[in-house]
């Protein structure tokens, strides 16, 4: 498998720690879809090249060493005490990322906004179709999600352009965007790559099968419907990135790219 950078997270310096077989399945799929390295524990028997462990803490104290990015799929108290006598500075301890082992939630653990886990949990979120837990002052209170929905000749000027009109719409800066959202076959897209690490944004990628439940009622669109089978992109990506969706902004093309803005009230 080519190992890629996605959304600026490099697969080569990113491991998945892993404690039991629900875990380790969990893993499997991070690293197929990304490329990331396994470390589980040595009685643990499995069919794939993976670091084995004896000691969960020499596990964590050597992915300290030589990684950059941690992801822990156990209990967090077990991660928080094994990493109280490793971590040093926001500055230059890892991100590390806690997963439950049911996949249900990406909990930025360490290092959230300086060394980019919340980024990374919005990345393992989006890969197992799970929530990210972001509790940083600093993104946490934004309030805005932005969905965007795109061709592949879109440029990340483009993106740019249409979401910067939709803002400015509504009277919000770039600063209350709590998610750039859209569906999961666009995470490879190196035109939105760009545009959120550009600006900064952190992001979510829904899957294409919870826009046809039957439970959900979204707006229907021509060019989704026609292109991907999908009632929608840009609505229904905002309005499942969010806690409590209030549209702000329905769904409008701009200069060629969809874009929808959801207000969270999560925080009112």
């Amino acid at each position: 498998m080519t190992q890629h950078l996605l959304m600026g997270i490099d697969p080569n310096k990113t491991v998945v720690i892993v404690l039991n077989e629900r875990g380790f399945t969990l893993a499997n799929i991070l690293k197929n879809d990304f490329g990331c390295s396994i470390f589980a524990p040595a009685s643990l028997k499995c069919n794939t090249p993976l670091i084995c462990y004896d000691n969960i803490y020499d596990a964590f104290s050597f992915a300290f060493t030589n990684y950059r990015y941690i992801v822990a799929i156990m209990a967090t108290g077990i991660v928080v005490r094994t990493i109280a006598k490793l971590a040093r500075s926001k500055y230059v301890d890892p991100a590390v990322v806690v997963v439950d082992e049911g996949g249900h939630y990406a909990i930025s653990t360490l290092s959230g906004h300086e060394g980019g886990a919340n980024k990374l949990a919005c990345l393992i979120a989006s890969l197992l179709g799970g929530e990210p837990v972001i509790s940083t002052a600093s993104d946490a209170l934004k309030d805005y999600i932005v969905g965007l929905g795109f061709r592949k000749k879109a440029t990340q000027e483009d993106l740019y352009a249409a979401v910067e009109k939709a803002c400015n719409y509504i009277n919000i800066n770039f600063q209350r965007i709590k998610y750039i959202a859209t569906i999961k076959t666009k995470i490879h897209s190196k035109a939105l790559e760009e545009f959120i690490i550009n600006h900064n944004f952190l992001f979510r990628f829904i899957d294409e099968k919870l826009l046809i439940m039957p439970h959900f009622n979204f707006n229907s669109f021509a060019t989704p419907v026609k292109y991907l089978n999908i009632p929608a992109v840009a609505e229904p990506s905002a309005i499942l990135s969010a806690k409590r969706p209030e549209l702000v902004f329905p769904r409008k093309v701009i200069n060629g790219v969809a874009v929808a803005i959801v207000k969270d009230g999560l925080n009112e």
